[in-house]
């Protein structure tokens, strides 16, 4: 089923410090949502952050969260956890098509834990490495032949450890970066690894309007030792909005995305960042266009596979907490509404 989401949001705040945000929203597909996020930024940290999330569904989803920013030296401690279960999702097949008017429905959890080092090795180059472990399991698989299309489908409770790697290169001439990634996982008699190269670029428009522009692209080896839950796919979490969670499955993922952004209004705290002064806040709007595909090789990757949407997006600050709210407009397969946090890119 399509998702549309409608959103109440509340915002409190007890300090410039804090933002807490109660979460109602409702999903077609999952029924009412209802939970609470929370940031806070640590006073004598330099930019260190806290932040936590948990939410659930009418209809048995749940998703918690908590993550850690830590500053030392020129560097940063990161740590992640989260626990993430699905019911009822939808899978339309293997490869960049698929009818989205037919899919099977199918419940997964998956739990991931992450520890590493964030370090600035100079001026315009940092280095993360680290830990990840990850968790997962498929269940309720409905009847189908779509199944069948999967190079493996490995839907057993599964453990898996392995290094993440991460390379963001300041760009000089034009602000942005370039970022590498790779992740490797092995356990439970599997072996997999992903990397994924990504380029951003910003520029600044008269009437203080944001132009930003980025182009990720993904590869993923191992696909028959993959639990399903982690199999590489294309959806509105890799920034293509106007499809489905996990729309279009494939080893090679192609990305593109431009925005126009524009801060609408802002009021800050005071000066000292006291209570008296309360939360800062801004709201802003955007203009986007996303573009992706996936293909089974990289001469697969071509100008005429690419699946397009466009929509407007607003922006709303909270002291340290960016809420998104996406609504595609021109999408072949509908409306899409989405509710999440920070800036897309």
């Amino acid at each position: 089923m399509r998702i549309l989401h409608v959103s109440l949001l509340l915002s409190s705040a007890a300090a410039a410090e804090l933002g807490v945000l109660p979460m109602i929203s409702y999903s077609s597909s999952s029924g009412f949502l209802y939970g609470l996020r929370a940031d806070a930024v640590l006073e004598s940290g330099r930019g260190g952050m806290l932040t936590a999330m948990a939410y659930w569904t009418t209809r048995g989803g749940q998703y918690q969260s908590f993550g850690a920013v830590l500053p030392r030296g020129r560097g940063a401690w990161r740590l992640s956890l989260s626990h993430d279960q699905l019911r009822g999702t939808d899978f339309y097949g293997w490869g960049n098509g698929g009818d989205p008017d037919s899919s099977l429905e199918y419940d997964r959890e998956v739990d991931k834990a992450y520890f590493g080092r964030l370090q600035e090795i100079a001026g315009r180059l940092t280095v993360e490495a680290g830990a990840e472990v990850r968790h997962s399991s498929a269940f309720d698989l409905e009847d189908g032949p779509l199944w069948e299309g999967l190079p493996s489908l490995e839907t057993a409770s599964l453990w898996t450890a392995g290094p993440r790697l991460g390379i963001a290169l300041d760009c000089p001439g034009i602000p942005g970066s370039l970022e590498a990634v790779f992740n490797h996982q092995a356990g439970s008699g599997m072996s997999y690894s992903s990397v994924s190269l990504s380029r951003t670029a910003f520029f600044g428009l008269p009437a203080d309007v944001d132009l930003c522009l980025r182009y990720c692209l993904g590869y993923h080896s191992g696909i028959e030792e993959t639990p399903f839950p982690f199999l590489p796919a294309l959806g509105p979490d890799e920034l293509l909005r106007g499809y489905d969670t996990n729309r279009f499955y494939g080893p090679w993922t192609a990305v593109a995305n431009a925005e126009l952004r524009k801060v609408i209004l802002s009021a800050g705290c005071s000066g000292d960042g006291g209570a008296g002064g309360g939360p800062a806040l801004t709201a802003g709007a955007a203009l986007y266009a996303d573009a992706g595909q996936v293909a089974g090789g990289f001469g697969g990757l071509r100008q005429d596979r690419y699946h397009t949407d466009a929509g407007i997006g607003a922006r709303i600050g909270i002291g340290p907490t960016l809420v998104r709210i996406d609504c595609t407009v021109l999408s072949p397969e509908g409306l899409k509404l989405e509710l999440a946090f920070g800036q897309p890119f």
